[in-house]
């Protein structure tokens, strides 16, 4: 059985947006990477308050789902925490909160079932006490601070229960909701609709089960717009505008509103091209050409000179320097 920790991303009463607790496993890379996608759930946010967004993302390592919302419905009829759902300037605030898995033997994907869209099942035990020691806290002290981390410890509340209202042991998908995945520049837009909401989450579960568990995927449910969705980071989505289910192509020439992580290191084939066609070994290929011709030519001069080549012969190496100029001339302009 696989354990959980969780992460929360969400502002404090001065700081801005920022991760507020992540997994104790989570570097630099992991959080750009879960960063991209909590923000794509953020689009249109003063469309969030009574529309929370529910997302799935996972790659080769992790598996991370949760809520994005405004924290005063997360609160709830927890009255003593409602100072939290504004900040300093009085201004509303929303918040992610989520749950976070490795992908190991024991991760199973469908025990992620689309029943959990339910915000009390992530008001994890320590949730609001763990904020209210950051609320008060300044931009510079939480630069300063290392953020919260939490080991993989927790199981999935009420488990046993939610597992009773899904049929987890068909694994039948229905071709309308196979999802997009990275590579095909495509994306899956359905009506949120609970019908498609529930089909489209539960149908991405069956999906990465094993043997496809280490594919990347992502979902979000409750774009207010198709453009969300077009313009963002996830591949598999509800939008309300959406009347019916489509697959539409992602445009690539648009720079995405999501900023990429950078990659850490260049892959194989890009450190190849860079070495073979930079600009520096260009030049130098045009020099050695260049200096092929001119020892050519003086070569030939010389040998005129001293008189120790017959005319056929000159005729040949002239011949053979154009032939050269000719290809040296056409090789520098394709470098």
């Amino acid at each position: 059985m696989a354990l959980w920790s969780v992460i929360v991303y969400g502002r404090t009463k001065e700081a801005d947006y920022r991760f507020l607790a992540i997994p104790d496993d989570f570097g630099e890379e992991e959080q750009n990477w879960a960063r991209k996608y909590i923000h794509g759930t953020t689009v249109n946010r003063e469309k969030l308050l009574g529309n929370p967004r529910w997302s799935l993302f996972k790659n080769h390592q992790h598996c991370v789902f949760g809520v994005t919302c405004m924290v005063q419905e997360l609160v709830g009829s927890e009255r003593k925490y409602e100072y939290m759902a504004k900040d300093g300037g009085r201004r509303s605030l929303h918040i992610f909160v989520g749950y976070v898995a490795q992908i190991n033997k024991d991760f199973n994907s469908l025990r992620i079932l689309p029943v959990l869209e339910n915000l009390d099942f992530f008001k994890y035990r320590d949730l609001f006490t763990s904020l209210e020691k950051l609320w008060h806290l300044k931009s510079y002290q939480l630069i300063n601070r290392k953020i919260d981390e939490y080991p993989y410890n927790f199981k999935l509340p009420n488990e046993t229960e939610l597992r009773g209202n899904t049929d987890v042991s068909n694994k039948f998908i229905s071709p309308n909701f196979i999802p997009c995945l990275e590579g095909e520049n495509k994306v899956l837009i359905l009506p949120n609709e609970q019908e498609h909401r529930h089909n489209l989450w539960e149908n991405c579960c069956k999906f990465f089960d094993y043997p496809h568990q280490y594919i990347p995927l992502s979902l979000c449910l409750g774009f207010p717009e198709k453009k969300d969705v077009l313009d963002g980071p996830f591949l598999n989505a509800t939008a309300f505008d959406a009347k019916s289910p489509k697959r539409k192509s992602k445009e690539l020439n648009e720079p995405s509103k999501i900023t990429e992580p950078d990659k850490k290191y260049p892959s194989h084939d890009s450190y190849i091209k860079r070495l073979l066609f930079s600009p520096s070994w260009g030049y130098l290929i045009r020099i050695f050409l260049i200096s092929i011709v001119i020892f050519s030519i003086l070569f030939l001069a010389g040998t005129i000179v001293t008189s120790q080549l017959t005319g056929a012969i000159v005729s040949q190496l002239t011949g053979a320097i154009v032939i050269s100029l000719l290809i040296a001339f056409y090789l520098g302009t394709k470098i």
